[in-house]
Formats: C-alpha cells, sequence, structure tokens
C-alpha cells in the first residue's frame, strides 16, 4: 500500500485511511519504514528542498540561541554538590568553578 509524506503537515497518509493533503507525495514503502526507524533513534523527520522526507539530526534544526542554551544547560549540570564542596575546599576546585562560570558568562553574552 503507497505511503504519502505532506512536506506542509510534516506528517504521514495512509490513502486506505483518508485522502492525503494536496501537496502530499508518494513515498515508498521502505523509505517510510526507514524513516520511522530513524524517528524512533531520536531522529527529526523534516523536508528536503524537494518536499521529500528525511531524517536528520535535531540539533542541526536548533537556532543558535537554542544551541547555546542548550550548552549553557549541560556546563550547569556540571555543577553537582561535590564539585562545589571542592571549589570551596581546593584550590584547583575553585579555578574549576571560575573558569566554568566564565564559560557559561561568555555563551550568555554571545546570545544576546
Amino acid at each position: 500500500m503507497p505511503k504519502f509524506y505532506s512536506p506542509t503537515t510534516r506528517g504521514f497518509y495512509d490513502p486506505a485511511i483518508g485522502a492525503p493533503p494536496a501537496d502530499a507525495i508518494e513515498i515508498a514503502e521502505e523509505l517510510h519504514a526507514s524513516l520511522l526507524e530513524a524517528q524512533s533513534a531520536g531522529q527529526a523527520i523534516v523536508p528536503d528542498r524537494n518536499g521529500l522526507p528525511m531524517a536528520t539530526d535535531p540539533v542541526a534544526l536548533m537556532t543558535e540561541q537554542e544551541r547555546v542554551r542548550m550548552r549553557i544547560g549541560q556546563l550547569e549540570l556540571q555543577v553537582t554538590a561535590r564539585r562545589l564542596r571542592e571549589a570551596l575546599l581546593t584550590q584547583e576546585g575553585a579555578a574549576w568553578l571560575k573558569a566554568l562560570e566564565q564559560q557559561i558568562a561568555q555563551l550568555r553574552a554571545a546570545a544576546a
């Protein structure tokens, strides 16, 4: 049974269930299956330049500000209770925390 993909709705359609949108493009069942498998693995399905569906890394779809916010979140997750204790008790820990705070401040300034 043929499957259809609409670049406008970014959805798949099965004509046995209902009529696909006017812009829907027929795709091979093998492509449909591989795209669903990629989506299950965490990839996003988006239309290419021709409107055909393709799997891509969701990070590639992020804006620069979203990437910066994600990186700041990753850096902030490194600050655990143990790391803070080390920062208070050792010079090495204090240097680590200072460098991390500077990195976060630079990212925030670049994103502003």
